[in-house]
C-alpha cells in the first residue's frame, strides 16, 4: 500500500506499508484494519490488479477521435480477451506512431471481468477508502518510469517476481510496449538469465525499428517481491547494450526517512499505481 499527495507541481511519497498475504475475509480485515489504523479512511484509491483479473491486447486504433477510440473498439476485440465482451469492464490507451505524422498508432484495450472489478470496488469501500480506479501494473510502471530524470529515448521496466517477469517501454506518460515474460527470479539458473536478456533485447530492438524511430536509454529493475534485483541488474548489464540498473525509490522522491530495501521489495508498483491522477 502507498499514499502519495498528487495535488503540488511534484508527486510527494508520503507513505508505504506492507499489508501481509492472506486471501478472502482475512486479507478484507487486514486491510480494513490497516486503514484505520494509518488514518486512511475516506481517502481515494486506485487499486492495482492481478494479472489473473485483467486481460490487455493490442489493435489498430480505429480511425475516430479519440474520445471515441474505446467504443468504436470495443466489439473488435471480442475474439481476442478470454472474458465476453458482455460480462466485461473495458478501457484503453492509445500508442502513437512516432515515426509517421498523422498515423493513427495502436490502442491497447484492457478487459477485466465486471464481477471481478464489482467484488474489488465493494472490498476497497469496506476497508473504509473511496474506490477512484482499478489499475494494471503495466501503467504503475510507467508512472515509475515518468519520474526518472533520462528520459531521452525511453526507459525500459522490467518488474520481476518469482515466476515471471513484466517488461515495459515508455517515455512520458506514453506506453509503448508491454509484454509478459515467463521468467521470473526463480528461473534465472541454468540458462534462465540469458533468455530473459534475449527477450528484453528482442523487445528493445522492436522498440527501436517500429515504435519510436530510437533506442530506450537504460533498463530498470523493479523488485515485484523479491529480493537481489540489484544482482540482476548487474548480471544483465553483462548480457543487454543498454545500461542497466535497479529501481531505488530513494533517488526519485525526496523523503523525510529513506524506504528500506524491504519496503521497496514490496510497495514498488504500489507507489507506481499511487502516482496515477486520479479521476
Amino acid at each position: 500500500m502507498a499514499c502519495c499527495n498528487m495535488e503540488g507541481p511534484e508527486a510527494q511519497l508520503l507513505a508505504v506499508h506492507h499489508v501481509p498475504e492472506s486471501s478472502g475475509d482475512a486479507r478484507s480485515r487486514e486491510l480494513m484494519h490497516t486503514v484505520r489504523r494509518l488514518g486512511y479512511s475516506g481517502l481515494r484509491c486506485q487499486w492495482l490488479m492481478v494479472p489473473d483479473h485483467y486481460q490487455i491486447v493490442q489493435i489498430d486504433a480505429p480511425d475516430v477521435p479519440e474520445a471515441e477510440l474505446v467504443d468504436a473498439a470495443r466489439w473488435r476485440i471480442r475474439d481476442l480477451v478470454r472474458i465476453p465482451i458482455k460480462d466485461a469492464v473495458i478501457d484503453g490507451f492509445l500508442v502513437p506512431d512516432e515515426r509517421v505524422s498523422g498515423a493513427p498508432g495502436k490502442l491497447y484495450m484492457v478487459a477485466s471481468r465486471r464481477a471481478d472489478a464489482e467484488r474489488v470496488t465493494a472490498r476497497i469501500s469496506a476497508a473504509g477508502l473511496r474506490p477512484d480506479m482499478l489499475g494494471i501494473p503495466e501503467l504503475a510502471l510507467r508512472n515509475l518510469a515518468a519520474l526518472h530524470p533520462e528520459q531521452q529515448g525511453g526507459l525500459a521496466m522490467l518488474a520481476v517476481s518469482a515466476g515471471d517477469t513484466l517488461l515495459t517501454i515508455s517515455r512520458g506518460e506514453t506506453l509503448f510496449l508491454c509484454r509478459w515474460l515467463d521468467a521470473g527470479m526463480d528461473e534465472l539458473s541454468g540458462g534462465g538469465l540469458e533468455k530473459m536478456a534475449l527477450e528484453v533485447q528482442r523487445s528493445l530492438d522492436f522498440y527501436e525499428g517500429h515504435l519510436s524511430g530510437g533506442p530506450a536509454s537504460r533498463v530498470i529493475v523493479v523488485p515485484r517481491g523479491v529480493n537481489d534485483v540489484a544482482s540482476l541488474a548487474d548480471r544483465l548489464n553483462e548480457q543487454l547494450a543498454l545500461p542497466v540498473e535497479a529501481l531505488n525509490l530513494n533517488s526519485l522522491f525526496d523523503l523525510p526517512q529513506p524506504l528500506s530495501a524491504e519496503q521497496q521489495t514490496y510497495c514498488a508498483l504500489a507507489v507506481g499505481a499511487a502516482l496515477e491522477p486520479l479521476s
